[in-house]
């Protein structure tokens, strides 16, 4: 099932329940049969080039580590952490071109349940995609079958410049979805046809618009229940067009008091403290990243 919303040049925007713009990128089960979990980080342009972290087999289509792919000669890339090494939950990538003017910038982080990015089509279209996803086990601890989970969405972005975009977020929660996308008129802003929000036992959604959406909703989730959490980002943004989504997309939870849960992360949504090493290299990307927003100097776009 194809459940396009938009389509700006190569790239056809897709919601959670088919991922093709996402390489059909889902939680899944590596080679000893345990779940994955991790970051997957891309930004690319047809005309400077490609860069891409994996932070393992579960970012399909996005590969394993990092890789660039330097086009026009003149492309960059930054890095927080400056190794990107696989099975990060935190992690930073940016690209710039001085020739082009193609910029990307892509945060995400499974500790603070946020996504960010940044896409300044130059002379060609740029690509930003963030995606954050794990296994989450429940359990109840007075015997319930069953006990409902308040989730919180919140995305706050926009659009300016000459030229088109197509920019979503998509979110799969205990198999709870929906998928919001904003591309210029006559297409809209809103939920894509075929994925309005389904699986939530009730929601409700506030500020609504082209750059952005807050959403609550509630998912019963049965005693024992392993299942997955995943949240995407998607820009695509034109040549002559600068989409910041820098101001955050955030995901959160209300636990009642009889549920527990751990992580396959072991570190979703702050779950546990990390190791010190880890806990040194995330104090250096939370001080990189700072202030959600985009600063513009003769580097290209950056996340300060």
């Amino acid at each position: 099932m194809k459940c396009s919303f938009g389509e700006l040049g190569r790239v056809t925007l897709t919601s959670v329940a088919c991922l093709a713009a996402l390489g059909g990128l889902e939680p899944r089960a590596n080679a000893s049969g345990s779940y994955t979990a991790g970051v997957c980080l891309m930004v690319t342009a047809a005309s400077s080039g490609t860069a891409s972290y994996g932070s393992n087999t579960g970012c399909v289509g996005f590969g394993v580590g990092l890789s660039f792919t330097n086009l026009d000669g003149s492309a960059s890339i930054t890095t927080d952490p400056v190794t990107m090494d696989p099975e990060l939950t935190t992690g930073l990538l940016e690209l710039t071109s001085g020739n082009t003017g193609d910029n990307g910038s892509v945060f995400a982080s499974l500790e603070q349940g946020k996504l960010r990015a940044g896409a300044t089509g130059g002379t060609s279209q740029q690509v930003s995609e963030a995606v954050f996803y794990d296994v989450l086990h429940f359990a109840t601890t007075d015997g319930a079958t069953s006990a409902p989970v308040t989730v919180f969405v919140h995305l706050d972005g926009s659009q300016t410049g000459t030229g088109t975009w197509a920019n979503g977020l998509d979110v799969n929660f205990a198999g709870a979805t929906f998928s919001y996308f904003t591309a210029p008129s006559p297409l809209g802003f809103g939920f894509s046809g075929c994925c309005p929000p389904t699986g939530f036992a009730s929601y409700q959604v506030t500020n609504l618009s082209a750059d952005g959406l807050d959403f609550t909703g509630v998912v019963n989730v049965t005693n024992g229940e392993n299942t997955s959490a995943l949240m995407a980002l998607h820009l695509a943004c034109g040549a002559g067009e600068d989409c910041d989504y820098t101001n955050t997309g955030t995901f959160n939870w209300a636990l009642p008091g009889n549920v527990t849960v751990t992580s396959d992360s072991g570190v979703f949504l702050g779950q546990a403290a990390p190791e010190p090493a880890s806990m040194v290299l995330i104090g250096i990307g939370l001080a990189a990243v700072g202030v959600l927003r985009i600063r513009r100097d003769s580097g290209g776009r950056r996340m300060p």
